[in-house]
């Protein structure tokens, strides 16, 4: 009767085993699929107001050579600054990355904060009213 009892207990625990392990997956995957969706977000506001820096770039372009009586002088002078700013976040892009590192790690600990409430609050059982 005593090893009938081990084994069904080693069963027990490797299906507890089993199924912990595919929650781990499910939940792997979920966080991936977050991750996946928020930078796909990101990728759609990043080419929108590119398109919108590159006509604001070519208005102002226009706009100095009219002003300065140029035919080139207001293209070289954004392209400059846009140099000058190049260098800037070379020089700065470990900043950068740290700061991109932390926003992301926070949205994802937010995510999860916000799913372990939910599993909370769907476990409480339901107050009728009074």
């Amino acid at each position: 009767m005593g090893l009938f009892n081990i084994n069904k207990l080693t069963n027990n625990l490797a299906d507890y085993i089993d199924t912990k392990v595919e929650l781990v997956k499910l939940d792997t995957q979920e966080q991936i699929i977050k991750a996946v969706i928020v930078m796909f977000e990101l990728l759609i506001v990043v080419v929108i107001v590119t398109i919108v820096m590159v006509f604001l770039n070519l208005t102002l372009a226009y706009y100095l050579n009219s002003v300065l009586g140029g035919s080139y002088i207001g293209f070289m002078i954004v392209a400059g600054v846009h140099l000058m700013l190049l260098a800037l976040l070379w020089l700065k892009k470990r900043a950068i990355r740290r700061g991109f590192e932390h926003t992301m790690y926070q949205m994802i600990t937010q995510t999860e904060k916000k799913d372990s409430n939910e599993k909370e609050r769907k476990q409480q059982p339901k107050r009728l009213p009074e």
